[in-house]
């Protein structure tokens, strides 16, 4: 491996980087703007701009590898870049972690491509989402369920299953994490009335649970999972996550037609 070492600024020669530095704003380096900022949602790239040109008039396979006037914490794996030559991007493998707190740190004494220098440090902190539940099985809506039926919860994240059974409860009956059974992945396909919709869940995000005894029949079921969730980063659920279903009853008569088969009395009904 071989280290080369890279100036920073590195030096402006041509002439439309001489340009550039004509038309370029005097007087001290400004940071313009740093994004996210906030509670974003997902994130493919933090990018920060400055009020000055910092790296030398280029195409942008050429600016790779110059160094980058400012941090991520925690720092992600992916790739700095800049996008001209007052923005430089961080773009992580796929998006940044959820539930986590971000610092983009630009610090003091920064440099411009024309001298110019940060007169103090310019902080910036934006937070990922934190786990929420996106879908459940058996669903709240349409009909109702099989008392044997699984229990299947989508979040926007991956979480930790351990965490998971800590926290989750089934009323009524007072059902709590270890009345439940984790389903394989692989066993997810051939699961009666769901398997065909859960197979195409993102298994990163989805935890199948089967009850260890079968549940009552005509019965509303109240699913929960309470607040210190932990998904993909530190920073945890603060509200109770909830879900409802319901499950069918008994096979009962609700209506009878008489209708005009032969041996039909009306008045009776049959």
């Amino acid at each position: 491996t071989k280290t080369v070492a890279l100036p920073f600024p590195a030096a402006q020669k041509s002439k439309l980087a001489a340009k550039v530095a004509k038309n370029a704003p005097k007087g001290p380096l400004k940071v313009l703007r740093i994004q996210p900022k906030g509670k974003a949602k997902t994130v493919g790239a933090v990018t920060v701009s400055f009020n000055q040109p910092m790296v030398p008039v280029a195409s942008l396979s050429a600016l790779k590898g110059l160094p980058v006037p400012l941090r991520l914490e925690p720092l992600s794996k992916g790739r700095w870049r800049w996008l001209g030559t007052r923005t430089v991007a961080s773009e992580p493998e796929g998006r940044l972690a959820y539930s986590t707190e971000y610092k983009v740190i630009v610090p003091a004494g920064t440099k411009s491509a024309l001298g110019a220098a940060l007169e103090a440090a310019v902080e910036q902190r934006f937070t990922t989402p934190r786990p929420a539940l996106v879908r459940a099985f058996p669903s709240r809506y349409g009909r109702q369920t099989r008392p044997d039926a699984v229990l299947a919860l989508q979040f926007n994240q991956a979480v930790e299953l351990k965490s998971l059974l800590a926290r989750l409860g089934v009323e009524p009956g007072s059902l709590r994490g270890q009345d439940f059974q984790v389903v394989p992945k692989e066993r997810w396909a051939k699961l009666r009335d769901v398997g065909v919709a859960v197979a195409t869940w993102d298994p990163r995000r989805t935890v199948v649970l089967r009850p260890k005894r079968s549940l009552a029949k005509a019965t509303s079921y109240r699913v929960s999972i309470a607040p210190g969730l932990r998904g993909e980063g530190p920073r945890t659920s603060r509200t109770t996550l909830r879900h409802h279903f319901r499950t069918y009853g008994p096979l009962k008569v609700d209506y009878l037609r008489c209708g005009t088969y032969r041996g039909c009395d009306p008045a009776s009904g049959f």
